[in-house]
């Protein structure tokens, strides 16, 4: 899991520093004056914060389903230590020692 979350946050990090790039070269006075590359690189950064976005509603479905699976978990081991009855109970072993040494004697 831990991969995964590095490789994501790679793959942001190389998105934004992609977009910034977009958007600094349309400021570039030869690109500012050709409209068609000013629509390419708008089409170009909307692709990207398209793809961004779907990775950040990614990211939060994750970690709902890890959340949800890890507090489900929880609440099913807590059901099953409440309900069994093989669970080892305190049985007061100085006293039952004590016992059993004025046995002995």
């Amino acid at each position: 899991r831990l991969a995964g979350e590095l490789a994501m946050a790679d793959t942001i990090e190389t998105a934004l520093a992609m977009r910034q790039i977009l958007t600094t070269g349309e400021s570039e006075p030869n690109a500012a004056a050709q409209k068609q590359a000013i629509e390419e690189g708008d089409r170009r950064v909307g692709s990207l914060d398209r793809g961004l976005d779907n990775l950040k509603n990614e990211m939060e479905l994750r970690r709902a389903v890890s959340s949800n699976s890890l507090l489900k978990t929880l609440e099913r081991q807590e059901i099953r230590n409440s309900t069994n009855q093989l669970q080892q109970k305190d049985a007061g072993g100085d006293e039952k020692m004590s016992v059993i040494e004025q046995r002995s004697q």
